[in-house]
């Protein structure tokens, strides 16, 4: 997805902050005639209108607070949703990609842990991890160049999509929780299981045999 530099960028949000913000009360009713103004916002901004599309996305917004009432971890999946919401904010794209980047960490709960982690814990969830293995590795390395060094590619459009196609398949399944588990931290270690199925069946063998050895009930 090429960029034209005679185009100004956008926020990767439809719904985003203007320039001015106003004081209402619960009621919609104004609350006095102050304001804030930020020049740092896009200032090019045209009011939402609440078509049949965005209709169906307030209906889909109340579904995943009704799976949040519920949820095993609801804090930390609340705080992604605002990470990622503030990430899709910017103009910048680079920017973006570097909050979007930090966010995937959070999700894998790499924590300290080295940025392998994070690749292996995101290719468990797709068929073809090889090939995911690879583009997240290509978008680490465009990341770290726009942290460390300042560099930007001059088009960010592409890399920025793909970063944000990961988060959502984390948050994805961080957000139905299944199988369930009570932490992040806990749904994060399945996501370093091996892929493929003969490991797998290997893995289950040790384990059973363990818990034999041990003589630990199931």
């Amino acid at each position: 997805m090429a960029h034209d530099p005679g185009r100004a960028r956008k926020p990767l949000n439809t719904v985003f902050l203007g320039p001015i913000h106003t004081f209402h009360k619960p009621s919609g009713e104004i609350e006095d005639d102050q304001f804030w103004y930020e020049p740092a916002l896009q200032r090019d901004t045209t009011l939402l209108q609440l078509d049949a599309k965005a209709t169906k996305s307030l209906k889909t917004a109340a579904k995943i607070r009704a799976m949040l009432r519920r949820h095993a971890y609801r804090e930390a999946i609340e705080n992604a949703f605002v990470r990622y919401a503030r990430a899709m904010d910017s103009v910048d794209h680079d920017m973006t990609i570097q909050k979007l980047w930090s966010l995937l960490e959070f999700l894998t709960d790499t924590g300290l842990a080295t940025y392998d982690t994070t690749i292996r814990r995101v290719r468990f969830l797709y068929a073809d991890e090889r090939f995911t293995g690879q583009v997240l590795e290509h978008l680490r390395r465009y990341r770290n160049r726009s942290v460390h060094g300042g560099h930007s590619g001059g088009d960010a459009e592409s890399e920025v999509y793909q970063v944000k196609r990961y988060v959502d398949v984390m948050l994805r399944y961080h957000l139905t929780n299944q199988p369930k588990f009570s932490s992040m931290g806990q749904a994060c270690e399945m996501l370093d299981l091996p892929v493929d199925a003969t490991q797998l069946k290997r893995r289950l063998g040790l384990t059973l045999d363990a818990m034999r050895f041990r003589k630990v009930s199931r």
